[in-house]
């Protein structure tokens, strides 16, 4: 099935996934990506000028490693754990080439054990300007300690760091990991996964779907981190920081 989401059908059903209490959390994990629209995916994109630059400077578009892969990041919306627009010439996930090359194996692994399973990504390069946004609107509240400060910088801010769930090729929605993907909270903590399963705060099903996801990404390459399932960096913050620079 070949899909390629918009920004509007996607924020419409992320409108509608505003549900309360537990059982209404797990119906919103399928039901955020759940119908994208459905279109002929071709080579031909509309870029931004940014994204432009972006791919002149040798970043890759992840819709490119297959045309399957959902994409729609988080924060070309309004639905998202700041309330804000942080996007407005980002609307492609980019990611640097060696970022980008241990995504495509963690694809291939994942279709090769479900062939029926693919990607959605909610978020991939982040320009550091849009960390400062995030910043300035957790500071001094119990989500700070979820964001990286934008002086140091998040390896999202270096393009390679990626936000993703598992997708459903078949049902048409993710698969249930708990939350949603930025939830910032104790819930979507994979640390405590055990605890969460035996406090009836989130499903088996979940914790076996974030322990895959985990799997297929730490087989290509990737690091994960425990505060948050969905997160995953190409290479460890010294490296990075060492290696590359961040993207403003």
């Amino acid at each position: 099935m070949k899909l390629l989401v918009t920004s509007t059908v996607f924020f419409l059903f992320l409108v509608s996934c505003k549900l309360n209490g537990q059982e209404a959390k797990a119906e919103k994990v399928h039901d955020c990506i759940d119908e994208p629209q459905k279109q002929q995916h071709t080579a031909e994109k509309s870029y931004t000028v940014y994204e432009k630059a972006l791919l002149n400077k040798g970043f890759n578009d992840v819709q490119n490693i297959s045309e399957d892969v959902v994409v729609q990041l988080g924060y070309t919306h309004r639905d998202n754990f700041t309330g804000e627009i942080l996007y407005d010439s980002l609307f492609h996930a980019f990611m640097r080439p060696l970022a980008y090359e241990k995504l495509s194996k963690a694809h291939q692994l994942l279709q090769t054990e479900f062939p029926n399973y693919t990607f959605a990504v909610f978020d991939a390069l982040r320009p550091r300007s849009a960390q400062q946004k995030m910043w300035e609107i957790v500071a001094g509240s119990s989500q700070q300690k979820y964001v990286a400060n934008p002086y140091y910088g998040s390896i999202h801010n270096y393009g390679l760091a990626i936000d993703l769930t598992i997708y459903d090729l078949t049902k048409e929605q993710v698969i249930d990991m708990g939350t949603e993907i930025d939830h910032l909270g104790r819930e979507a903590e994979y640390r405590y996964n055990q605890q969460l399963l035996k406090e009836g705060l989130i499903s088996e099903t979940a914790v076996e779907n974030r322990k895959l996801l985990r799997k297929i990404m730490r087989a290509a390459g990737f690091r994960s981190i425990d505060s948050e399932w969905w997160h995953f960096n190409a290479l460890s913050k010294e490296q990075t920081r060492a290696k590359y620079e961040i993207v403003e």
